[in-house]
């Protein structure tokens, strides 16, 4: 079952039988997406007007799909609280300002930018692109300022900046209502997000490589440990076998985790390096190897070269057999079907 359909709302998760609704992970509309538009629709469907609580914990993601959630919270005739247990950044921020109340951790926090996308095409083309982005920034400055009634010049200013709005600071300027004190706090961070951000505050930046190095120590002493063992364990059944074996070295255990972000990081690295910062996220999502994603941005790169640019519409390069070999193979690496 694709992971975007499945159950949003888990009910009684209280002794009063409050109703809750996740919103945790990036929001949009793709089979790669967390948070469905429509699945949510079936689920506030289901709650029949009762009172909810939206948790959200979110880096954001489809401003079209985040906007239809945010429609349904605010049509919703039921009392609804957002609850911030982490970071509501970017859509998932617009998403709140629907709520009717809004709680917030005391270690969480909002980030709000201006929307963004990709585009390709002539002069014309991408006038009109930018168009809509205006379009749509000015709705996003209308769903601030109807929660905060801060002067919209201002939060025009504030996503053109993106902005970082943490606890105590997004209660005294209206995201938020009250803060509440976290349950649990587990440091976590998706590293194919960060290379969107522009302005992630230097204490978070630091907070996060404390992190990691944090998880590589506990790593290291897992394996020592586990090593430890492996031997006391050889040393005590040779004192109870006849014949003994000469002692064999423990392979040392690999960690996924630590195998998924190196890929990670250097996926990122090979893409900024290429001019191609836009693409890693993809790369990283897919389970593309590095070498693979180097073969990628190398074949883009030739292909801009070598195909003559027309003289008066913009036109994709067309791919060299080759490429489309690799294409090919990146897909099978990947578990993508390919005609």
């Amino acid at each position: 079952m694709p992971k975007n359909i499945e159950p949003l709302i888990k009910f009684n998760m209280h002794e009063d039988g409050a109703n809750e609704i996740l919103i945790y992970g990036i929001i949009g509309d793709s089979y790669w997406d967390d948070v469905n538009s429509r699945s949510f629709f079936d689920q506030m469907q289901a709650l029949e007007g009762a009172d909810v609580t939206v948790r959200i914990n979110s880096y954001g993601g489809s401003v079209v799909a985040g906007t239809a959630i945010h429609t349904m919270l605010a049509l919703h005739k039921g009392k609804v609280t957002a609850q911030i247990d982490g970071y509501a950044m970017s859509m998932a921020s617009v998403i709140a300002m629907a709520a009717d109340e809004i709680v917030i951790s005391e270690i969480g926090g909002f980030m709000i930018h201006s929307p963004w996308s990709y585009a390709a095409g002539n002069a014309d083309e991408l006038r009109k692109e930018a168009s809509v982005l205006d379009g749509m920034e000015t709705s996003l400055i209308n769903a601030y300022h109807a929660k905060t009634g801060i002067d919209k010049e201002e939060l025009a200013l504030m996503l053109k900046e993106e902005t970082w709005i943490y606890a105590e600071e997004a209660v005294a300027k209206g995201f938020a209502n009250s803060t509440i004190k976290p349950v649990e706090a587990n440091a976590c961070f998706n590293k194919s997000i960060e290379s969107k951000l522009e302005n992630m505050p230097e204490a978070m930046a630091q907070f996060i490589a404390l992190h990691e190095e944090s998880e590589e120590e506990s790593t290291d002493e897992t394996s020592d440990s586990e090593e430890e063992s492996t031997d006391e364990t050889s040393e005590s059944e040779e004192e109870t076998t006849e014949e003994t074996t000469p002692p064999v070295d423990p392979e040392t255990p690999v960690d996924p985790v630590a195998v998924e972000r190196a890929r990670s990081k250097s996926i990122m690295a090979a893409c900024r390096a290429a001019g191609k910062p836009h693409l890693a996220e993809n790369y990283i999502d897919k389970g593309y190897a590095l070498d693979i994603v180097q073969d990628l941005l190398t074949e883009i790169k030739a292909a801009q070269e070598e195909t003559p640019q027309p003289q008066h519409s913009t036109v994709t390069p067309t791919a060299t057999s080759e490429s489309t070999d690799i294409w090919s193979a990146a897909h099978k690496q990947a578990g993508i079907k390919t005609k």
